[in-house]
């Protein structure tokens, strides 16, 4: 079932409703208790006994509980609000004539004239067209609307929606009528007021079930009154045979919309609103038959538990579906952490491999600080001073350094006992690749990367091998079969590496023919050639650490690149950082 569309809560944007379905359920259960956090004293738990809680229901679904769908009320056409000033009674007219004085004059006419009609009508426009101060129109009109702004254009499949509901409304309305005046010799007028009752709301459901509700159970106890002052009049004096107990007073048309009504709030509201409705339905509406127009108990109980049915039936679906958002809500909330560690460990998986790096430096200056004294025998006491507060100083930092580590390092992970590699050694993780039967290509062979390695510092020369083999772990186990081709550039100020494979070959690798390669789903584990780390999070943050530049998207034959481009003139996190990824 559709419906017109309805503002939601500030913040919330415009919501548009393409079934009854609960809608937004946690917004529902504010407005449900008043649209704030404090709770009601009925609602108080534990403590309030059995009766207490049903009384409290009761006056929930009576009353105290908005009638309209939680979200918003119902956007009629292009959304005509009732004004707060220059009305007379309620500002229906005025607020249906869309600003045109003639047309509020001409509506406050028809409306007396067409009585007793035009006033239950009037009623039904009155509780169904918003106010102005509940949604001004005062916004930015260039406001977007979850920011309270104004909301899209009607749709006209919005509106055939709605006129649709309203000829069901409609001819439900008719065949209460046809059925009081027929089989239960009701008088004409009231009976079509009780069908116009019972049938009109039925185009409110899907924005108002809540109040559809009220009007569709009050029309029925209506029904059961009038039902019974027919049968006592045709038993009068004077009248005609007294008629044997009503088997059934409810009309037909009445009991068929009736577990949609109630299905519909069910799965809209709060369990709690779902009991008093059930308790008001089967004790005014049904068993109420039995006293009122005789009808025998057997009759009204049956339906009582079909309607009670129909409320549990659709209190378990909206269960099932706060509890679906639930896990969709913690299923991203745990996607979010695993991001958030994956990046942890990548950083420390990083800030162990640069502490051989820079531990190196450091040994490098302790060494050549002790050594100065022994190299020039004739300094003075104040550059051999310094030269020994140099030493001193870089061997405190590599003992720091050390229980840094040990703190970045896991409990069962030992220290590594090889050097770092960097690019000198990418001929040999080509070559290693090779063996794996792979179709792998470096670029100017291996004088290409000695070449590109002279003189790079070497926390880039670590991270440009480690993208290499990132990429190419990646390119095996996406694109199983495809040619691979590494290339080295090297500017004075730049270090660029590019990894590019074509398509995989037909019916190879888990995700079949087709697939991206060159790049992992975030989290991922490494596979192939033992990199190791966590895909695009590993080259990410080893890129933002040194300043530099990353690329990885398809590429128009079907293949994957990744490009990074990495400062070699002591760029580091301060330095301007873009990291464009793109991914099918």
């Amino acid at each position: 079932m559709s419906v017109i569309g309805a503002r939601g809560d500030r913040g919330s944007g415009a919501v548009r409703y393409c079934g009854c379905d609960g809608g937004r359920e946690m917004s529902g259960e504010k407005r449900s208790t008043g649209g704030g956090s404090r709770p009601r004293r009925s609602d108080t738990g534990a403590a309030a006994s059995g009766p207490a809680l049903v009384g409290g229901a009761v006056l929930d679904a009576l009353w105290r509980t908005p009638g309209s769908r939680p979200g918003g009320a119902l956007r009629l056409f292009h959304g005509p609000r009732r004004p707060t000033e220059g009305r007379i009674v309620a500002g229906v007219c005025v607020g249906l004539a869309r600003g045109s004085q003639p047309m509020a004059i001409a509506l406050r006419v028809v409306f007396p004239l067409i009585l007793p009609m035009g006033f239950l009508v009037y009623l039904l426009l009155w509780m169904v067209l918003p106010s102005a101060a509940d949604a001004p129109d005062g916004l930015d009109p260039s406001a977007d609307p979850e920011d309270g702004g104004p909301l899209p254009p009607v749709q006209p499949r919005e509106v055939t929606a709605w006129f649709l509901l309203l000829g069901i409304g409609g001819g439900v309305a008719a065949l209460v009528a046809v059925q009081l005046v027929q089989f239960h010799h009701v008088a004409v007028l009231p009976s079509v007021l009780l069908g116009l009752v019972i049938g009109l709301p039925c185009a409110l459901l899907p924005s108002a079930p809540l109040l559809t509700w009220r009007i569709v159970a009050a029309g029925l106890v209506a029904v059961l009154v009038a039902v019974a002052a027919a049968d006592s009049t045709a038993s009068a004096p004077g009248g005609a045979p007294g008629t044997a107990p009503q088997l059934w007073p409810w009309p037909v048309a009445a009991l068929v919309a009736l577990p949609v009504v109630l299905y519909v709030v069910a799965v809209t509201y709060p369990g709690r609103i779902a009991l008093g409705v059930g308790v008001v339905t089967v004790a005014a509406d049904i068993a109420a038959a039995f006293p009122v127009v005789g009808t025998h108990p057997g009759q009204a109980v049956w339906i009582s538990v079909l309607a009670a049915a129909v409320l549990l039936f659709g209190y378990n679906v909206r269960s099932r579906r706060a509890a679906q958002r639930r896990l969709a809500q913690e299923s991203a909330l745990r996607r979010r952490d695993r991001a958030r560690q994956e990046v942890l460990e990548e950083r420390s998986r990083i800030a162990r491999e640069l502490h051989d790096v820079v531990s190196h430096h450091m040994s490098m200056i302790a060494v050549q600080a002790d050594a100065a004294a022994y190299k020039f025998p004739d300094l003075d006491p104040g550059p051999a001073a310094a030269f020994t507060t140099i030493r001193d100083a870089s061997r405190d930092a590599l003992a720091e350094m050390r229980r840094v580590v040990g703190l970045l390092r896991e409990e069962d992970e030992a220290p590594e006992a090889v050097p770092q590699p960097g690019l000198a050694q990418l001929p040999e993780l080509v070559e290693s690749a090779q063996r794996a039967a792979a179709d792998v290509t470096l670029e100017g062979g291996a004088a290409a990367a000695h070449a590109a390695a002279r003189g790079l510092p070497g926390t880039v020369d670590l991270s440009a091998y480690r993208i290499a083999q990132e990429s190419l772990s990646n390119a095996r186990r996406h694109a199983p079969g495809a040619a691979v081709t590494v290339s080295l550039h090297r500017t004075p100020g730049m270090l660029t590496v590019r990894v590019a494979n074509g398509p995989p070959a037909a019916g190879t690798g888990p995700d079949g023919p087709g697939s991206p390669g060159g790049v992992r789903p975030e989290g991922e584990p490494g596979s192939g050639l033992g990199a190791g780390g966590h895909g695009l999070v590993g080259m990410r943050e080893r890129v933002a650490m040194l300043g530099g530049r990353l690329r990885a998207a398809p590429s128009a034959g079907g293949g994957f690149d990744v490009v990074a481009e990495l400062p070699v003139d002591g760029g580091g996190p301060a330095a301007a950082l873009s990291s464009e990824t793109a991914q099918d």
